[in-house]
């Protein structure tokens, strides 16, 4: 008996070695993997990413050329904000206009359809269309010159109409007018589609990103990934105007409201500078205003002054009106340039740029992240000082306008001191003055809104349009297969050393060892002749110089069974059926014949019986014969073709195994053969057929567990322990039959 234990040290040669054995699992891992990369890239539709260079300088709005106060930004955190915008539905079905987005078209591939935006053979121009119309895909397929068929599914059925060129169609909803051009082409077959605008604003916001080129700078790369690089391009460039637009238009509301206030006022003030005109104009007509005294010019000039003040201030408080309902609604507040207070202007700009801010920081960083909040928190501060300046403003406006008043009042009665006529022509002139003088006042500032709005340039440019880019960004090829290969390799890796782990069978000595205490007596390799086990020819003598004979003759030679002259009882059992004990037992006792013993071989596996028989006698009497008492111990040894090796069979009887053996017959035959045989070899049944070896194996002087190498589980060791402690076995041995070098199995345990 050997040590056949192996210390357990890692070794990356070990595991190259392992890896190696079952380099063709690698080997399939990696082709199943390289196949799939394969299919990926074949029926994955290509993306294309273009892109286009787009500045957004924040520029003075006319405001702050009004206030001199400009609010600084973090140009990076004005691009991130400006990303809503681009996605925002309102610029996205702006762009939408200038796009080629009513109908789309497409080429029929092998396993895809493929985009054919502007680059269609076929035109399609849309007649009628009602609100809810056919959107489902059509096929058009040239028939002839001119000729063609559209098929299209509706209501589960499937319809096919043939039309010429230029002849309407109608389809549910919907009707058009085609002119092809397929047979200048090798396209024969294609499919259109008709579309709703809010598939395109998907489209449009799926892929779309906006990136700063450099830290602070002014200047975003506006990108998009797409299918199709030429929609993308127009896509983008479409973007970038309406987004200029906007941006124009934003900067321009202010001034825009500023021009609305004071038309409202103008149409106030036209009709009553109008009539005062007139009214004066019909006064001097019919009047001699030569024979009328003359007013004092001071008091009358003072006055003009008073009643140029009152209604000055009136229209002030119109425009403060306007701004506390602006700020009171929450949108943005416009300086309508009537009220001189720069405190009021700035605190205006300041409010707007907050709003904005607010409103962009939004959707970017969240309703609850750090600068939302501290902005949140800023509004609500200039709103209340806004709020605070506003009443102030009103208050001194109103104060002005009561002393104005009171002032006119009291003027007055110096009128009473002219004649009627004298004050009437007095009252027509100064009214006439003053609605003239407010009226030339509101067409100036009305004249100066417009020039500041015109003089408004938009903050942002398209610096660099976009133009169709050809390269495939995704899939990318290299990658693709670069993973494909990883993947491969290490999924092959993974399942070998998973195989390994989970491996729970005896593979070799070191794990019959590591699961076991009894002694491992000695190994014997796999035989590769797979034909059943035959008690007439012995493999060991058949071919004495394999190694399969070596390994037989070394169990042989084990210092216990050639001791001593005394007879030799040696049985031989197995955890399960299938472990190659017959095959062991039978080639041992050929063995021993070898060198001169005199062996019997006992098949007593009875319930399978098990081994062959000699020819000519294909039904010989046996051990089960004689258990039964059907016939005498000396008619069921039957010869071999091997001198000095006899053997009994199993026999014919059909009775149970377990009941056989309880009788006491077999023990008497042991009791008589062991003193006429050198050796007795008793082939028993393994422990999983209760109550058979047992009653077997408590006769013998030895005993012989087969373990089948690749067969036999690990937890059929604990079995064969409980066997031996529960029968009090003694000289219990172990034999690893069918054993075959396999790296993969080796040394899987930590050793001793």
């Amino acid at each position: 008996m050997e040590n056949y234990g192996t210390s357990y040290q890692f070794s990356p040669v070990k595991v190259f070695r392992i890896l190696l054995s079952r380099w063709h699992w690698i080997a399939a891992s990696t082709g199943v993997c390289l196949l799939l990369a394969g299919c990926y890239l074949r029926l994955t539709p290509p993306l294309y990413e273009t892109s286009a260079m787009i500045r957004m300088e924040d520029n003075a709005s006319e405001l702050s050329i009004l206030t001199g106060i400009l609010t600084p930004r973090g140009y990076s955190n004005r691009i991130q904000a400006e990303s809503a915008i681009f996605k925002s539905q309102r610029l996205l079905l702006k762009a939408i206009a200038h796009l080629d987005w009513k109908v789309s078209y497409f080429r029929k591939s092998a396993f895809r359809e493929i985009e054919l935006y502007r680059e269609s053979p076929v035109q399609i121009t849309i007649l009628e269309q009602e609100r809810a119309f056919y959107d489902q895909p059509a096929e058009l397929e040239l028939t002839g010159p001119n000729q063609y068929r559209i098929s299209y599914r509706a209501e589960g059925r499937i319809y096919q109409k043939n039309c010429s060129s230029g002849e309407p169609v109608h389809l549910p909803g919907i009707s058009f007018l085609v002119r092809t051009r397929l047979h200048g082409t090798r396209l024969k077959r294609m499919i259109f589609r008709f579309n709703r605008p809010g598939y395109w604003c998907g489209r449009l916001k799926q892929g779309l990103n906006l990136n700063e080129t450099a830290k602070f700078s002014p200047v975003g790369s506006l990108s998009k990934i797409d299918p199709n690089p030429v929609f993308a391009a127009e896509a983008l460039n479409a973007l970038a105007g309406e987004y200029v637009s906007y941006d124009l238009w934003q900067k321009t509301q202010s001034a825009a409201q500023i021009i609305g206030f004071l038309d409202q006022q103008l149409a106030i003030f036209a009709p009553k500078a109008d009539s005062s005109g007139k009214s004066l104009e019909e006064f001097r007509k019919h009047t001699d205003t030569y024979d009328l005294p003359v007013f004092s010019n001071a008091l009358s000039d003072r006055m003009k002054k008073q009643r140029e003040a009152i209604e000055l201030g009136n229209l002030q408080l119109s425009a403060l009106d306007k701004m506390e309902n602006a700020l009171a609604g929450g949108g943005p507040v416009s300086v309508l340039r009537l009220v001189a207070n720069p405190a009021i202007d700035a605190l205006t700009f300041r409010l707007n740029s907050l709003t904005e801010s607010a409103e962009l920081l939004g959707p970017v960083s969240g309703e609850h992240s750090p600068a939302m909040t501290n902005t949140r928190n800023q509004l609500i501060s200039t709103k209340r000082e806004l709020k605070k300046m506003l009443q102030l403003a009103r208050w001194q406006l109103e104060n002005v306008i009561a002393t104005n008043l009171a002032r006119q009042k009291k003027d007055e009665a110096a009128l009473l001191k002219l004649p009627a006529k004298a004050r009437e022509m007095e009252l027509l002139t100064r009214n006439y003055g003053v609605d003239q003088k407010i009226f030339s006042f509101l067409t100036e500032k009305r004249l100066e809104a417009q020039i500041g709005k015109a003089s408004i340039l938009p903050g942002a440019a398209l610096i660099d349009p976009a133009i169709p880019d050809w390269t495939i960004v995704s899939p990318s090829a290299v990658p693709v297969w670069r993973a494909a290969w990883v993947i491969g390799i290490l999924t092959g890796a993974a399942l070998i050393f998973l195989v390994r782990s989970l491996y729970a069978r005896i593979s070799d000595a070191h794990s019959v060892q590591m699961h076991s205490d009894i002694p491992l007596l000695g190994v014997v390799p796999h035989l590769k002749n797979n034909a059943p086990v035959s008690l007439v020819a012995a493999n060991v003598i058949e071919s004495p110089g394999s190694v399969f004979s070596g390994s037989i003759k070394h169990l042989r030679d084990f210092p216990g069974l050639l001791a001593g002259n005394n007879p030799l009882l040696i049985g031989v059992s197995s955890a399960n059926y299938g472990e190659g004990k017959t095959l062991i037992a039978f080639n041992l006792a050929a063995s021993f014949s070898l060198v001169g013993k005199k062996v019997l071989f006992i098949a007593a596996d009875i319930a399978r019986r098990t081994g062959t028989p000699a020819a000519g006698n294909s039904d010989p009497k046996g051990l089960s014969d004689y258990l039964s008492g059907d016939t005498g111990w000396r008619t069921v040894i039957q010869p071999t073709n091997y001198t000095g090796c006899e053997v009994i069979y199993a026999g014919n009887t059909t009775l149970a195994a377990s009941d056989l053996f309880q009788n006491g017959n077999f023990a008497g035959l042991l009791d008589t053969v062991k003193f006429l045989y050198d050796l007795v070899i008793v082939d028993t049944g393994p422990i999983c057929d209760i109550g058979a070896p047992a009653g077997v194996l408590r006769c013998c002087d030895m005993t012989l567990f087969v373990l089948r190498s690749g067969f036999t589980p690990e937890s059929s060791l604990s079995a064969i322990t409980q066997m031996r402690e529960r029968l009090r076995l003694k000289n219990c041995f172990l034999v690893l039959n069918n054993w075959q070098k396999d790296l993969l199995y080796a040394d899987r345990h930590p050793g001793k």
